[in-house]
């Protein structure tokens, strides 16, 4: 079943969980998840965290055939929502970055 959006615009959200749930025979989840999931309208950015730092993919979410399908292309219409998932993307990545920075070393 596919997920209903039910964000207003402007809305930014904190989901985790951006693939469907797996059968339950499935012990690990071998995909990755991101850290962090931000949402405008119906365009999303998530941002993953591995070995080298952050990286952030975005999307534009549409309906198609009653379902729900991901695209990275954008309209104009999209264009002022890609730019505020961007800034925000940017600035959640420089808060943790500043977050760890801060941190005590551990030993």
């Amino acid at each position: 079943m596919p997920k209903q959006r039910s964000q207003k615009a402007g809305t930014v959200t904190a989901e985790t969980a951006a693939t469907p749930p797996r059968p339950a025979t499935s012990t690990a989840d071998p995909q990755p998840k991101p850290v962090h999931t931000i949402a405008y309208d119906t365009v999303r950015g998530r941002i993953w965290k591995d070995a080298t730092g952050f990286t952030v993919t975005v999307d534009r979410c549409h309906r198609y055939h009653g379902g729900e399908q991901l695209s990275s292309a954008f309209f104009v219409r999209d264009l002022q929502e890609l730019a505020k998932v961007s800034r925000e993307c940017q600035r959640w990545i420089e808060w943790q970055e500043r977050r760890l920075a801060a941190a005590p070393a551990s030993e």
